[in-house]
């Protein structure tokens, strides 16, 4: 269906810069944002049955937006942040919730066979349980026979989605979500190609652990903040193993450099690509510093990068050796900033991550400002980190956090 109707969004573990990622990706549509992490409306008290979690906003945030969507799987394979895409049906009547659950759920299975249907719940207080025994009888006595996919929580994940038939046109997953004082019902259309990811990740030729492990997901909402077309030129000055590379080329970019001080690094790259069946424009020997040499002056649309972040981290680690590493570090990323302002075309883009090493972060200030990059103001208020106008990236517990940097040359 490719008329503009509402859809919801359900967020990553990173749901700014999941929302940041959407405006980039669907840049003339209003989202309006679900809970965010900021949020402090209260939660409906909605149907019986006890919560059966307490409400986290960093992670069931979620974004509804009017726009039309042409093809979910080819939409959400280019976007990294959203794990599940679907229509938002309709505003819930709170003394029928069953009875407009099994509704939707008949609409949505045209062929009358047996119905597979689950239930994910966003933030507010429903049984899933009792809802779905309800939703059973409603279609038992309607004549249609239906199987309910259970979920050890409130929410189904995608694995579950995919593998339950409930993304096959034979009834869904019924999702619901707070919306001011209602409750909204939708259907589940798309969820994250989890598997494609992990085949991406770990299933490819090179595989090297110390040049650190860029998330595909996260390469592909990096490339989407660069705001770039497919015809761009784009290029990843530390390259690795080639996350960025393939998640570009992947996603119809065809112009697509690579460079890496490592020989091997390069090499790998080379491998990989071939490995997928695709190739780089050109893969460069080089380090950071010398870019310039073989890069033509202003010639690239965006740089979209990891750099290296420094050695990993076990134990305790002294405050002295995190500042020694910083300074080593300082020194890497201010070439680079400086090779980027001859190779990187006038409102170009430049998104690159810092390491946050145990709260210690570089002097962005200094590395980047004065060769004229600053953050792009379209993010501003999705940014983590209001003052350094940043994104953070990170599991718990990490030592070295990501710290993502959109920049614009001026």
């Amino acid at each position: 269906p490719s008329h503009s109707m509402q859809h919801f969004f359900i967020l990553g573990n990173h749901p700014r810069l999941s929302q940041a990622e959407l405006t980039a990706v669907l840049p003339h549509t209003t989202l309006d944002v679900g809970f965010c992490p900021t949020s402090q409306s209260p939660m409906p008290q909605f149907y019986r049955g006890a919560p059966q979690k307490p409400f986290d906003f960093a992670n069931d945030a979620f974004v509804l937006a009017s726009t039309a969507i042409e093809d979910y799987k080819e939409l959400h394979r280019r976007i990294g942040g959203t794990i599940k895409i679907g229509d938002i049906a309709r505003e819930l009547d709170e003394k029928n919730i069953a009875r407009d659950c099994a509704a939707l759920l008949l609409e949505n299975n045209p062929s009358n066979k047996k119905i597979f249907f689950g239930i994910s719940v966003y933030g507010c207080h429903v049984s899933t349980k009792n809802l779905a025994f309800e939703i059973k009888k409603i279609l038992e006595e309607k004549g249609t026979s239906s199987r309910w996919v259970e979920s050890q929580g409130a929410v189904l994940s995608s694995i579950v989605v995919q593998t339950n038939k409930l993304l096959s046109g034979r009834g869904g997953e019924l999702v619901l979500l707070p919306y001011q004082n209602s409750v909204m019902i939708g259907i589940t259309r798309s969820v994250q190609p989890f598997d494609e990811f992990s085949r991406r990740d770990y299933g490819r030729p090179n595989r090297d652990p110390r040049s650190g492990m860029l998330p595909p997901k996260l390469a592909q909402i990096m490339i989407n903040l660069s705001r770039t077309q497919k015809t761009a030129t784009l290029l990843d000055p530390f390259c690795g193993s080639g996350t960025i590379i393939q998640e570009a080329l992947l996603m119809g970019y065809t112009q697509v450099i690579g460079s890496d001080i490592s020989q091997s690094a390069v090499e790998n790259t080379k491998t990989n690509l071939a490995w997928l069946k695709l190739k780089a424009q050109q893969l460069i020997v080089s380090n950071v510093a010398a870019l310039a040499k073989h890069v033509p002056a202003q010639s690239i649309d965006a740089v979209v990068t990891e750099p290296y972040l420094g050695p990993p981290l076990l134990g305790n680690v002294p405050l002295e050796h995190i500042k020694n590493t910083l300074h080593t570090l300082a020194a890497l990323y201010h070439d680079a900033f400086a090779s980027y302002a001859k190779i990187v075309k006038k409102n170009g883009a430049v998104v690159c991550i810092f390491p946050l090493i145990a709260g210690h972060s570089l002097p962005v200030e200094t590395i980047a400002h004065p060769l004229g990059f600053f953050p792009a103001p379209t993010f501003s208020k999705f940014y983590n980190n209001t003052k350094r106008q940043s994104f953070i990236y990170s599991r718990p517990n990490q030592k070295v956090q990501r710290e993502i940097f959109v920049f614009v040359k001026k």
